[in-house]
C-alpha cells in the first residue's frame, strides 16, 4: 500500500474513526469506504470539510489533526492568492488537487483526488466536476492580503 493511498484513506477514516488508529491498519479506498454524502455531493464546501480538513484544517490553515504525520506539512490554503501576487492560481490550484501537479510538490502525500474521485464513483465528468468545486472553494478561503515579497 502506497503511502498516498494511506494517506487518502486515512482522511476518509478521519469520519469514522478515531485519530489514533494506525494508518498502515487503513483498507484501500473503495466505492464503500467513502461515505456516501461525498460520494453525491458535488459541494466544494462539504468535501472540503469532509476530505480535506483532516490534513489542511477546517479554515485551510494547513493545521489538520492528521497534519503532524505529513512531511512534508500540509500548506496554509489561505494564502495562495497572497502568494500569487493577489490573484487566485485556479489553474494550478485544480491541476494540484486533480493529481497532475504533484511533482510540483516534493514528497508530498496529498492524493490526487480527481483519480480518487473516479475510482469510488465510476465518473470522470462528476470526479473533474468536484475538483473544480473544490478549486472554487479554496478561492473563497483565501485571506484578502497580499503577502510582501
Amino acid at each position: 500500500m502506497t503511502r498516498k493511498t494511506i494517506l487518502s484513506t486515512f482522511t476518509l477514516a478521519m469520519l469514522v474513526t478515531p485519530l489514533a488508529q494506525a494508518a498502515d491498519d487503513l483498507p484501500e479506498i473503495t466505492r464503500q469506504s467513502i461515505p456516501l454524502e461525498y460520494q453525491r455531493t458535488r459541494d466544494g464546501r462539504v468535501l472540503y470539510q469532509g476530505l480535506c480538513a483532516a490534513c489542511h484544517g477546517v479554515a485551510g490553515h494547513g493545521n489538520g489533526p492528521a497534519a503532524e504525520l505529513l512531511k512534508p506539512a500540509p500548506p496554509s490554503l489561505t494564502q495562495l492568492s497572497a502568494n500569487n501576487g493577489g490573484k487566485f492560481p485556479s489553474i494550478a490550484v485544480l491541476h494540484s488537487i486533480s493529481g497532475k501537479y504533484h511533482s510540483a510538490i516534493p514528497g508530498s502525500e496529498m492524493p490526487g483526488w480527481e483519480e480518487v474521485f473516479n475510482q469510488t464513483t465510476g465518473d470522470l465528468a462528476a470526479a473533474r466536476h468536484r475538483v473544480y468545486n473544490l478549486t472554487q472553494y479554496l478561492k473563497e478561503l483565501q485571506e484578502t492580503h497580499v503577502a510582501v515579497k
